[in-house]
């Protein structure tokens, strides 16, 4: 199969990336804490594998993909950095740091683009991003909000935790990473931690819509990094979460290569 890393291509092979219209994806993700019994790197371990394996399947399907190197860098809320090894990027920064990425692949020819997102609190100023791109370049960027909700379906279907046990080092992240990396979770250190809203406009669970915007961590309270319940993950529902995750962000790059993009690029 064709090289997909756009780090491991040489200029000459970009160049013809470019030629082909190649999609690009961009994962994001954070160094940040994640309880005692995930790694720092949670967030873009999962954003970066989930992206390589999509990467994988839509190339067989004739469309030319590039996937470039994970954004490992993101915002954290004040709250997070009480705990040890959360690297967390002042708001400006953040977006400065993306805005010179992005624009740096526009500037090569490569206009388009797929972020996808793996920590909730990058959102916010990727929006921001995404306008100020198409303010200088008429280019617009295409952004999936938070990676995991794309398997929405199946984890509310099969999930063990009850509300509240999905939102940070939970459920669904711990299971993942016993896909994953499962050498990296330290299963004897997970605790579980469910903060109840004050009230449920809030929502409460990664899995339920809020009817208001609230900075995450202005009520929540962690002992230990965890916002939800680690103690029912399971590597199988792991592999299921993945599986629907890749398999939907699939069908959003096939929508997007084949009627979104060239639909744009035509006016």
């Amino acid at each position: 199969m064709r090289e997909i890393i756009l780090t491991r291509m040489t200029w000459e092979d970009v160049k013809k990336c470019v030629t082909e219209k190649s999609i690009v994806l961009v994962p994001v993700g954070s160094i940040e804490e994640h309880g005692p019994h995930l790694p720092l790197l949670t967030d873009s371990i999962i954003v970066e594998e989930v992206v390589k394996e999509t990467a994988k399947r839509v190339i067989k399907e004739g469309i030319p993909t590039l996937v470039a190197p994970t954004i490992a860098f993101g915002y954290s809320s004040r709250d997070v950095m009480k705990f040890p090894g959360t690297i967390a990027l002042r708001i400006d920064t953040f977006i400065d740091l993306v805005f010179d990425y992005l624009t740096s692949l526009i500037h090569h020819g490569l206009r388009r683009i797929l972020v996808v997102n793996s920590h909730g609190q990058n959102y916010g100023a990727l929006r921001v991003v995404a306008r100020k791109i198409y303010e200088k370049t008429s280019v617009p960027i295409a952004i999936v909000p938070l990676c995991t909700l794309l398997a929405r379906e199946v984890i509310m279907k099969y999930r063990k935790s009850d509300l509240g046990g999905i939102l940070h080092a939970g459920e669904v992240e711990t299971s993942v990473m016993l896909y994953l990396e499962k050498e990296l979770v330290k299963l004897e250190k997970v605790s579980r931690e469910v903060t109840v809203p004050p009230s449920p406009i809030l929502g409460g669970d990664a899995m339920l819509r809020g009817k208001i915007f609230l900075t995450t961590w202005s009520y929540w309270r962690s002992e230990k990094g965890i916002l939800g319940d680690p103690t029912v993950a399971r590597e199988e529902f792991g592999k299921v979460v993945f599986d629907k995750i890749v398999e939907e962000l699939v069908s959003i790059v096939k929508e997007l290569y084949f009627k979104v993009f060239p639909k744009i690029e035509e006016s």
